[in-house]
């Protein structure tokens, strides 16, 4: 597998990036004209904790390319996958711990938060995409360790396009029943676009892995140990910038509340912070975070 040079890398998913990035912002205007400030309150009270998986997550595909890159330079073509076995155990355990969480005790977290009752359904929506994360940031370390960003580039546009189509087609779909199962339908969106993306790459994954070593890759604990040496500094470090809009989203409807609004007078002001002005002052900050 040819490796690309550095310019070319880092040209592919600075493309990516802003293509990803820019349909992740307009998602958000079909989905407003749908279901209105009331439902897409309820969309961004369940989006703080999807983020705050993926800040979580963030290490691990560092590692995985770090290591991976180390190995292949070495020639330790079994090392290679053997950091991809032991990432996976990991990021299954993490996706699959995450995604229980959030769907069997999704009530008692709103209840907790003090969120709107019919923000229920949006977390559910939401809980599936941490485990389909899990699996992408393996496959996107995976190749970015062999120095071949385009799966990871392409991913994260199939991605974002699965989501913005399947997202508002759900919202479109559900909205009869109710605003709520329109936002359910529309936080759903992330896992349903985040299967298209992993499914690519498992498939350019199952390629290479054919071409590079066609045998059994054996377990070794001590690999699990260095990923988490690396990725555990680096995903405390980004999550610490997503407790913040976590906190938001839990303390600033609860403040509403407090000064005499309605739940659902909190939630619409709510949207309107989160969905529409911070949307907007965020754009250069969405640039220049898809160019780094």
């Amino acid at each position: 597998m040819r490796k690309q040079s550095l310019i070319k890398a880092s040209l592919v998913l600075g493309i990516a990036g802003i293509v990803a990035r820019f349909l992740g912002l307009f998602f958000r205007w079909p989905l407003i004209m749908l279901i209105g400030d009331e439902g897409v309150g309820y969309y961004q009270m369940s989006y703080p904790l999807y983020m705050f998986f993926v800040a979580m997550a963030s290490g691990v595909p560092v590692a995985i390319s770090k290591m991976i890159s180390e190995k292949k330079a070495k020639g330790d073509i079994q090392g290679v996958f053997e950091i991809v076995k032991e990432s996976t155990i990991l990021m299954m355990f993490l996706g699959v711990g995450t995604t229980l969480i959030l769907f069997f005790f999704a009530k008692p977290i709103i209840n907790f938060v003090q969120w709107d009752a019919k923000s229920y359904y949006a977390l559910l929506g939401i809980s599936f995409a941490p485990f389909i994360i899990s699996i992408m940031t393996i496959y996107r370390g995976f190749f970015q360790g062999l120095q071949n960003m385009t799966p990871s580039g392409v991913s994260q546009i199939l991605e974002q396009i699965g989501r913005v189509i399947i997202g508002v087609g759900l919202a479109i779909l559900l909205l009869p029943k109710g605003i709520e199962y329109a936002a359910g339908g529309a936080a759903f969106g992330a896992a349903a676009g985040g299967v298209i993306g992993a499914t690519y790459l498992y498939e350019k994954y199952k390629k290479v892995k054919k071409q590079m070593w066609n045998k059994k890759v054996k377990s070794n604990p001590e690999v699990l140990t260095s990923i988490l040496k690396i990725a555990l500094p680096i995903s405390v470090g980004t999550t610490v910038g997503t407790i913040m809009s976590l906190i938001d989203s839990i303390l600033v409807p609860q403040k509403l509340l407090q000064a005499g609004l309605t739940s659902e007078g909190a939630t619409i002001l709510y949207a309107q912070l989160t969905g529409k002005a911070n949307v907007i002052t965020n754009i250069p900050l969405t640039l220049s975070m898809a160019l780094g």
